[in-house]
């Protein structure tokens, strides 16, 4: 199992628990809008352990 969509999740979720800090700007629509599709790519890779 590939942990690199589990450790940008949690990157996430950082960035979202400071806009009490940050302010909104700092997760801007077009960043989440990517970082969604980069998600959802990691989910429809096949790893070797898939197969």
């Amino acid at each position: 199992m590939c942990l690199r969509p589990v450790r940008h999740f949690w990157f996430m979720g950082g960035h979202a628990s400071r806009t009490d800090q940050w302010g909104s700007q700092a997760l801007p629509k077009r960043w989440l809008s990517k970082q969604a599709e980069l998600l959802a790519a990691w989910q429809m890779r096949v790893t070797p352990a898939d197969t």
